[in-house]
């Protein structure tokens, strides 16, 4: 991957000032779902922090003041959302009732428009104080039939959940008493592990120690889907099926039936929160973790054109 050079990172339509790349107090957001292979629906509610208060390790310094990242929304959760939802809408990832993870999503949008098209969603931060503004943007932009929290045995779950990435040991899901909750909500969306695994905007300068422990969290949920797959199959991967689902474009499609979750990485290049040498160790690390990095064109994500720093990544595992 090559990054970008140069050019002035637009700022989308309707965006405020502040610590984002879209904020305020309270929005009405009118999400532009994928033209005319989907329904236009609208969000109706997304709570936006002012994003100056309590600033903890994962907050960093943006125009001389301290902001809170994880109650603006960034530019990586409009490339994420769009691009789900493009992927939903125009039927490529199928019919099939899938299971989410994501993996410090602040406000939520990439799990609640993944919500809106029927996947099962956890949605998780690190950020204690960020978590009722969080499970507040799910519950209020719900599809009608889900529920927050457990549900009935064919009714859509969406679950908030706390995870720091430095917590989360795999090793210990053997243990019902010992299994993090997140792997508890997990069995509750159906028992298989996550189909899709969300990382929005989790990369950059302040969060280079909790890289290591962020590869580790995804290779968890990794384990722990295909340990699920195990048991119930009592076979790695089941006839016909492989590790991952290729589409003719050659990105991948999350899968019921494939070993490996698909797991998308919404990343934007800027150069006063990291640097060069810090973008290249972080995709040293991915490297190092099993993993490599392929970028989505740009062709098949909505609005790149206003992102032009923004770069939606598959992270694939390399063997199998």
């Amino acid at each position: 991957w090559t990054p970008p050079k140069g050019g002035r990172r637009r700022r989308r339509r309707g965006g405020g000032g502040g610590g984002g790349d879209v904020d305020g107090a309270v929005q009405t957001m009118n999400f532009a779902y994928c033209g005319e292979v989907c329904i236009r629906e609208r969000l109706d509610r997304l709570e936006v922090g002012d994003g100056k208060e309590g600033a903890d390790a994962r907050s960093d310094k943006r125009g001389g003041d301290i902001v809170r990242t994880g109650t603006a929304l960034w530019s990586a959760s409009l490339a994420l959302s769009d691009y789900i939802d493009d992927r939903c809408g125009s039927g490529a990832w199928g019919s099939e009732t899938l299971t989410c993870v994501e993996l410090g999503a602040g406000l939520g949008l990439p799990s609640i428009v993944a919500a809106r098209h029927g996947f099962r969603a956890v949605s998780t931060d690190g950020d204690p104080s960020v978590l009722s503004l969080l499970e507040e943007n799910l519950r209020s932009n719900l599809p009608e039939g889900s529920t927050m929290g457990a549900g009935g045995e064919d009714g859509q779950q969406v679950h908030v959940e706390l995870l720091d990435w430095s917590d989360f040991d795999s090793s210990k899901r053997e243990q019902d008493s010992d299994r993090h909750p997140v792997l508890a909500h997990l069995e509750e969306c159906g028992g298989r592990g996550a189909d899709l695994i969300i990382l929005s905007d989790v990369v950059y300068g302040a969060t280079r120690a909790g890289w290591g422990p962020l590869l580790r969290t995804v290779n968890g949920l990794r384990d722990h889907r295909r340990r699920r797959r195990l048991l119930a199959s009592e076979s790695e991967v089941p006839p016909g099926r492989a590790s991952r689902i290729l589409l003719d474009d050659g990105t991948v499609a999350p899968c019921g039936d494939s070993k490996d979750p698909l797991v998308l990485l919404g990343y934007t290049q800027r150069r006063r929160d990291m640097s060069a040498e810090e973008e290249g160790l972080f995709f040293a690390m991915v490297k190092r973790a099993g993993m490599e990095a392929r970028p989505i064109p740009s062709r098949l994500v909505p609005h790149s054109d206003e992102r032009i720093l923004t770069t939606v990544f598959e992270l694939r595992w390399r063997e199998g």
